[in-house]
């Protein structure tokens, strides 16, 4: 029973990612250089790495999702690029992968981008398209290599109506932050395994029934993890001594709604 609800707690946690709202500095817009008709990616900085910098339930890596890719609706006349045409088709076009990187587009888990020659539509001109791409690092790829902090893919955009040339290739910088996660407590759940009570940079089920564990068996150490189960309260996330149902609580709200 138990584990039947965690299963519906965690897809319910992953269905729920599209939804997120995250605030931006500075998106990449598709915007008109009009003296070359020609396609631009503009107003971010592409040497700047966009951070995977969370966690989210039973994906084994990290996540970033903090720059948008839209529609230029009012161009940016300072560097001489203009808003599209009304009624282009424009797809983004995904050239060279870093191993073990992805992109999911509005956080649908479901929908992946990894390969070279794969298109993503993005929108008609004049519509005010837009969409958040959720970039991941997959730790358990074959090819993922735990020293390697910066991945890279080559992208660019094109119109399928012909109106505007296509754009040159940009790189796209995404940068492993790894940071501590409450929830990210075990690597296995068998207290025989050696990585029973060290994290492991995941957020699974592993994690869900260590803490189980430690909750039953009143550990503070490892179970204290609250003061309150009121986020408004000063005392929420901050261990108080005491293992109680606020604690339990405490750790599916940060399980749930993933680390960051």
């Amino acid at each position: 029973m138990l584990r039947n609800g965690w299963q519906a707690l965690a897809a319910s946690a992953v269905l729920g990612l599209a939804g997120v709202a995250i605030a931006h500095e500075s998106d990449i817009l598709v915007v008109l250089e009009i003296d070359l008709n020609e396609l631009r990616l503009g107003s971010y900085d592409f040497a700047d790495p966009i951070p995977a910098d969370f966690l989210i339930p039973g994906e084994p890596g990290w996540w970033g999702n903090g720059v948008n890719i839209e529609e230029g609706v009012n161009g940016i006349p300072g560097d001489g690029l203009f808003p599209i045409e009304q009624g282009t088709q424009i797809f983004m076009v995904f050239h060279a992968w870093d191993p073990a990187l992805s992109m999911r587009p509005d956080g649908d888990l479901g929908n992946v981008y990894d390969q070279p020659g794969q298109e993503l539509y993005l929108g008609e001109g004049w519509s005010g398209f837009g969409m958040t791409p959720w970039w991941y690092v997959d730790s358990t790829h074959p090819d993922y290599d735990p020293n390697k902090a910066l991945y890279a893919v080559d992208v660019s955009v094109y119109d399928q109506t012909g109106t505007h040339l296509p754009s040159p290739v940009y790189t796209i910088l995404i940068e492993v932050q790894a940071s501590a996660c409450v929830a990210d407590m075990t690597g296995s759940s068998n207290p025989d395994d050696p990585s029973y009570g060290v994290p492991n940079g995941s957020l699974d089920a592993n994690d869900f029934f260590y803490f189980l564990d430690q909750f039953a068996a009143g550990n503070v150490a490892r179970a204290d993890l609250t003061g309150s189960g009121d986020p408004t309260d000063p005392g929420y996330g901050v261990p108080d001594g005491d293992v109680d149902v606020d604690d339990f609580f405490y750790f599916l709200d940060v399980f749930s709604g993933g680390c960051r």
